[in-house]
């Protein structure tokens, strides 16, 4: 098999790896040298493989930290210039998760829109009906 077949099968396999969540974002890569034990190729095919799919985008290389799998979400993401710890980003998910949820835009911040849990679990001596239903 030609080092380019054996490099496209490398490429391959990380590529579904990374596709399917095995290879989580943020992820080290193994090093080329143990990638090329464990598959039984030379480190030029392994670094070939892992230059490919650092040109599809699914993985980024720095030297001296190795290569990484990116977030393939992130391209879609605007992330406020606070990141994850933003006031507007944590307002904008929850208006999100309201809309989810079925409530009307503007309900995010006013707690939930059907009744707490505590608050509709009242005796069934409170239900209409009730009083007349015969009981075992």
């Amino acid at each position: 098999m030609k080092a380019a077949e054996k490099s496209s099968q490398l490429t391959a396999r990380l590529a579904d790896e990374i596709l399917d969540g095995t290879l989580l974002p943020g992820t080290l890569l193994p090093s080329e040298r143990r990638l090329a034990e464990d598959h039984g190729l030379s480190r030029a095919t392994v670094r070939e493989a892992i230059r490919t799919l650092e040109l599809r985008g699914l993985v980024e290389t720095r030297q001296g930290d190795g290569s990484r799998c990116r977030n393939l979400l992130e391209p879609h993401f605007r992330m406020p210039p606070g990141g994850a710890d933003s006031l507007a980003l944590q307002l904008q998910v929850q208006e999100m998760r309201a809309a989810l949820e079925g409530r009307p835009p503007g309900t995010a911040h006013n707690g939930p829109a059907m009744p707490s849990l505590a608050a509709s679990t009242r005796s069934t001596s409170a239900w209409p009906g009730a009083a007349k239903a015969k009981r075992p």
